[in-house]
């Protein structure tokens, strides 16, 4: 018999160093609830739920990288990469723990288990690879950022998204967030500054350039001028179209932030709507309309059907008077 013990697996040779955002997720007192329930049920309970979280982190293009007895680990940044991998898993915690809570709603109406599951997100350097062996192997991250979002989950209150600083600094001007404070993470020697995120913001988009920074827009007169030509024949009665077209990184979103400030500044009675198309978006049907009329209306994504009915209602008899009925019902 051998007394050799077996190494731990390391990266291989393709293994790479690259910044991603990791995600875990856990059913929350997944020991208790088993406790109670018959093997099966508890087993097709946990089916259920390990759809729902793994459809999930699919809509969003991030990567199962394990499933584990309760809980998944995903990775959004590789082996894909996105600009937006923060603002990704942070949109696919909230779904995820919204998905959990409504498997559980009817547990919770009869009085039975409470089924609700906890999301921890960090963002941070690893080195990702295959590790294992030939027979056996998997796709995984190794380094500190994995060990913080784990804490993160640990930590998380059942039904919650928990994200570290360096999570949030990315997508802070998109979400509604309590700072909870500086955590003692075991293993960890300094504390790490966390936010419990409660939900998206109504008509939030990502933030560019440096944050409390704005510089004079430069050389972009002619095509402001032509902007505010276009708004003028539309503040007449007529309708038109602009089209803003140009390389990444050009100053169209600039552009526009301009041309929103200077006719605020100039007709206060203008309403101004804004969407937009996100690059995971093929997999949300009538994404880039719902986010318009979220915008008109004043609600967030993460906002519950009544409060979107309310809004909207309230939205449509200010536009449309007494024929906002007919239109509330083709919206749905």
């Amino acid at each position: 018999m051998s007394t050799r013990e077996a190494m731990p697996a390391r990266p291989t040779a393709s293994s790479e160093r690259r910044s991603i955002t990791v995600l875990f997720a856990d059913i929350a007192g997944s020991t208790a609830i088993a406790e109670r329930m018959d093997p099966e049920d508890w087993t097709a309970l946990v089916g259920e739920a390990f759809k729902r979280m793994t459809s999930t982190i699919e809509r969003y293009d991030g990567t199962i990288a394990r499933l584990m007895g309760d809980g998944v680990l995903a990775f959004f940044g590789a082996p894909v990469a996105h600009e937006d991998d923060p603002e990704r898993a942070v949109r696919c915690g909230l779904d995820m723990a919204r998905a959990i809570d409504e498997l559980g709603a009817a547990q919770r109406a009869t009085g039975a288990s409470d089924l609700r599951v906890r999301v921890g997100i960090n963002t941070g350097p690893v080195v990702v690879g295959i590790v294992g062996s030939e027979t056996a192997n998997e796709y995984t991250a190794m380094g500190d950022a994995v060990n913080v979002a784990a804490r993160m989950q640990a930590t998380a209150r059942a039904g919650s998204v928990l994200v570290a600083a360096a999570t949030y600094r990315f997508i802070s001007p998109l979400v509604d967030a309590v700072d909870v404070g500086l955590l003692e993470l075991k293993g960890k020697t300094d504390a790490v500054q966390a936010y419990e995120i409660t939900g998206l913001k109504a008509g939030a988009k990502a933030a560019r350039g440096l944050v409390g920074l704005r510089a004079p827009m430069v050389g972009r007169d002619a095509q402001l001028t032509r902007l505010r030509d276009v708004f003028r024949v539309v503040r007449a009665g007529q309708a038109r179209v602009a089209c803003v077209i140009g390389e990444p990184g050009m100053g169209k979103t600039r552009l526009l932030s301009e041309l929103r400030a200077d006719i605020e500044r100039t007709d206060g009675s203008v309403r101004w709507i804004e969407g937009r198309c996100l690059s995971y978006g093929e997999t949300l049907p009538y994404h880039l309309v719902l986010d318009l009329v979220r915008s008109l209306i004043g609600v967030s994504g993460s906002s519950d059907e009544s409060q979107v009915a309310d809004a909207l209602q309230s939205v449509l008899r200010d536009l449309l008077g007494d024929g906002w009925l007919e239109t509330s019902a083709y919206l749905g």
